[in-house]
């Protein structure tokens, strides 16, 4: 697919700086795939703004604490975990979950910012443990849990904030599997594991028009 820059020019969003300062301090933090691209710079920034915890849910526990101890050594006093957090398997999510909940009383920040994109090539459909299209798990429906299950951590905090990393990419994606399930008053989970309807090169869009 060749499209012109200024397509580009005027699709992304430009955002302020980050904010500087303490502004984490005392705070508990969950951030998903923190061991790369987005993930791994928010960690770094969310390390220098002082909070009590980090807490690192990724799928490479060796790469997890890896990072964990660079940021330790450029941020002296910050505490932090590593969790192994599998989003294509939802026992591994809800595991996760459940070592948060034993160690921790609260949470004031969740970063869901781990996904998949499985390249724009064509592909085959391919099905997580649990049954569901890998990407659509990956980049909807396991956020989403992550989310409702430490709600009651959430609720304890003074000011909690749920983040979704998002992409401006949604601008390509049809709604075609959304409104047609609509209008026929069907399962849009349901349209999107239906391996008939998967096309590789836009599910990546698809996802994060969801």
């Amino acid at each position: 697919m060749s499209l012109p820059w200024s397509i580009y020019r005027e699709l992304w969003t430009p955002y302020p700086p980050a904010p500087q300062g303490d502004y984490l301090r005392g705070k508990v933090v969950v951030i998903t795939g923190a061991t790369s691209g987005i993930g791994l710079e928010a960690t770094k920034q969310l390390a220098a703004a002082s909070p009590s915890q980090m807490i690192l849910a990724v799928r490479s526990v060796e790469a997890g604490e890896k990072v964990l101890q660079q940021i330790k050594a450029s941020y002296k006093g910050l505490e932090g975990k590593v969790i192994h957090c599998d989003l294509q398997d939802f026992t591994s999510l809800k595991e996760c979950v459940e070592n948060i909940k034993r160690d921790y009383d609260r949470v004031d920040l969740l970063i869901n910012n781990a996904g998949m994109n499985p390249n724009f090539d064509e592909g085959p459909y391919k099905s997580t443990i649990d049954g569901y299209e890998r990407v659509f798990q990956t980049n909807v429906l396991a956020p989403l849990l992550m989310t409702f299950l430490l709600l009651p951590l959430l609720r304890r905090s003074n000011g909690p904030k749920v983040i979704f990393t998002g992409s401006d990419a949604h601008i390509f994606a049809t709604h075609a599997l959304i409104q047609t399930s609509v209008d026929n008053h069907q399962s849009i989970v349901g349209a999107y594991n239906d391996e008939g309807k998967y096309h590789q090169p836009a599910r990546y869009f698809e996802s994060k028009a969801s």
